[in-house]
């Protein structure tokens, strides 16, 4: 379409969002044409205070336009009770329901080693020190061991490369930057409460490969930890479906999450 240039790059940028293809592009593209000049410029401005304005809780890592989010500064929530999730995005989806009223713990991803994203790139360790210093201290020195092991098998990958040796190490192992350690240290130490230990931690991960990799391995850490109750919410059927469309994983996944009447 030979649009004037200015139209063309406005439509461009409709382009790139998520889930908006040419057509809607350039719907919304002479959408905003129609509108007034404030309308536009207050719409601009949103955009660019939104993307100045908003970072993370210093303490669940939501989005929040100051230090302490909203949801973590209000009196009436279940402090005893810490829900996991991967995005902030599934945040906002538990608390559509009102029916969760604790705090929250957003990971800011999920591990995926063919992604190159590992323990290391997650907010798990931030998660431990709110369980207690001492356990992120161990999930420290337990990365510092994991780093060591890569340095020595990278090592062993070149010498054998040097030697003529091309083994399967490549192909078995996805190669992924997990972070250094240096960048564990440097990130941001929260500051304790006065508020009561956490007695439970609910796992709200997607039931896909990398949240059930990602569940499993907070669970290995979690579950030694004393005088706390590990729980994962349940997959299965949704409200209103039938068994004979449903697949075979998601009547497994009802089945193991069934409950006493």
């Amino acid at each position: 379409m030979n649009y004037t240039i200015p139209l063309a790059r406005l439509i461009e940028e409709f382009q790139r969002l998520p889930g908006v293809g040419p057509k809607s592009a350039q719907r919304l593209a002479f959408h905003i044409l129609k509108q007034s000049t404030d309308d536009v410029r207050r719409f601009a401005r949103a955009l660019v205070d939104a993307r100045e304005q908003v970072g993370y809780c210093q303490q669940c890592y939501n989005l929040s336009a100051q230090a302490i989010c909203e949801i973590c500064c209000q009196s009436g929530r279940k402090r005893e009770t810490l829900c996991v999730v991967a995005e902030p995005r599934d945040l906002y989806a538990l608390e559509r329901t009102h029916e969760y009223k604790g705090l929250y713990h957003v990971l800011q991803g999920l591990i995926s080693p063919l992604e190159g994203v590992g323990p290391q790139d997650l907010k798990i360790r931030e998660l431990l020190n709110r369980l207690g210093p001492e356990n992120s201290q161990n999930f420290q020195s337990q990365a510092e061991e994991n780093q060591r092991q890569e340095q020595t098998e990278e090592s062993s990958a070149s010498f054998d490369d040097l030697s003529g040796h091309h083994e399967s190490h490549y192909l078995t192992k996805p190669q992924h930057h997990s972070g250094t350690v240096s960048q564990l240290n440097a990130s941001l130490h929260l500051a304790k409460d006065d508020f009561p230990p956490i007695q439970e931690v609910i796992l709200a991960l997607p039931p896909s490969i990398e949240g059930d990799t990602t569940s499993l391995y907070l669970a290995r850490l979690l579950k030694p930890l004393p005088d706390m109750k590990l729980t994962r919410i349940a997959f299965g059927l949704p409200v209103g479906a039938d068994l004979e469309y449903a697949d075979n994983l998601t009547i497994t996944r009802a089945l193991q999450g069934r409950q006493l009447v």
